[in-house]
């Protein structure tokens, strides 16, 4: 857990997770009361720095989706997947709920960004030469 502090009062603070040779800033939380000067981003600031210093570490994943505060703090994404895997014969019950579950989410965000974004707009044919 990494802290920011001001006068012993944690003002910011960030969960790091390892894995081999990658870190992983799982959640970052500030104090409200100092928010007009962006703890948290000073906070993700000072750890990428650490962070990339170190040589142990060769890669850092934020554990967010592209357009969260993290995306906009780092740029250079990899792609990232999500696998659901039941590794018993046939598929269990545990595992048909948990995929049902997870295709409805994935489809509800995908209509929230799209009722935030609009329509997206038709590509015109272009006539062949």
């Amino acid at each position: 857990m990494a802290q920011l502090r001001v006068n012993g009062e944690v003002i910011a603070a960030q969960v790091l997770m390892y894995g081999g040779d990658t870190a992983y800033t799982w959640k970052t939380a500030f104090d409200v009361a100092y928010s007009k000067f962006s703890p948290g981003a000073l906070l993700v600031d000072k750890i990428t720095d650490e962070l990339l210093a170190s040589p142990e570490i060769k890669a850092i994943n934020s554990c967010a989706a592209e357009s969260s505060f993290m995306g906009q703090l780092w740029s250079g994404r990899r792609p990232m997947v999500d696998m659901l895997v039941d590794v018993g014969p046939g598929k269990s019950l545990g595992f048909r709920i948990e995929a049902l579950w997870l295709t409805a989410y994935q489809r509800l965000r995908e209509l929230r960004d799209r009722l935030r974004h609009g329509p997206a707009m038709p590509v015109k044919a272009q006539k062949a030469a």
